[in-house]
């Protein structure tokens, strides 16, 4: 159907649940009147879509990363003497308010990475854990945390002053002030939860019915950090693999989903 292989349409409705499980698969077939090949090739889209979200997804956290990283070393030579903040006893202070707890889980990840090197007998099995190893390990929701929400209350006061005193530059085409971080705070979350529907592959009829949302908030963090790097962003096939869900649903291909 409309460009999917189907590989999957031709399971029957019980190897279905059992491959998606009853209430996913019977989302699906709700929504396709019933009809199992139709069900199963929501799915497959579906899949195939959470594929290309998270491959473009990709970007933005390397971008977002590093920026961020890059900002946050300059802050750490200068209050701690290393610019290695994810190493332990360098971190900032107003890093270490924040983020402490996602350091420590991260430096785990990278010890038991280093240790299953050592095991396979890796050209780095002998290397110690480096800042580098670390902040591989840090999840996106670190960087939400580090911005925070996109309110300026009590809620985001350190925040707001490691923004200034260091995120800020990680992000220099954003409007200076509060309102810079807060647009970038709005663009980081809502990431956060596109990214987190993606990985679980949970439905995502409403990334599709908003992928210009979804595209907008991905090039303005990619914008905001250096034009240059929203050319490495394929809006165009983005929006293709959105567009084919409403082929896919029976009737005018619209379906109610939860707002955002």
């Amino acid at each position: 159907m409309d460009g999917l292989d189907g590989r999957i349409v031709g399971l029957t409705a019980p190897q279905a649940v059992s491959l998606f499980g009853g209430a996913r698969f019977g989302r699906y077939l709700s929504d396709a009147g019933g009809d199992v090949a139709r069900a199963l090739a929501l799915c497959e889209w579906n899949q195939r879509f959470a594929g290309v979200l998270h491959s473009q997804l990709g970007y933005v956290e390397l971008a977002v990363r590093n920026a961020v990283d890059r900002r946050l070393r300059l802050l750490s030579e200068a209050e701690m003497g290393s610019p290695m903040w994810c190493l332990p006893g360098n971190a900032p202070l107003l890093v270490n308010r924040l983020v402490r707890g996602q350091l420590d889980m991260a430096r785990r990840r990278a010890q038991g990475d280093a240790a299953a090197r050592a095991g396979r007998g890796s050209h780095r099995g002998d290397a110690a854990v480096a800042h580098d190893d670390v902040l591989a390990q840090l999840m996106w929701g670190t960087w939400v945390k580090l911005i925070g929400f996109p309110v300026s209350d009590g809620r985001t006061e350190v925040q707001r002053m490691l923004w200034g005193a260091a995120v800020r530059s990680a992000f220099p085409r954003v409007p200076d002030g509060e309102a810079g971080r807060i647009m970038v705070a709005r663009r980081v979350e809502y990431v956060r939860l596109v990214r987190n529907s993606e990985a679980h592959f949970d439905n995502l009829y409403a990334e599709a019915f908003r992928i210009n949302r979804v595209v907008g908030s991905m090039m303005s963090l990619l914008a905001g950090i250096d034009p240059a790097l929203t050319r490495c962003l394929d809006a165009g096939l983005l929006r293709a693999t959105a567009r084919r869900l409403r082929v896919l649903l029976p009737g005018d291909g619209s379906v109610a989903v939860a707002p955002v």
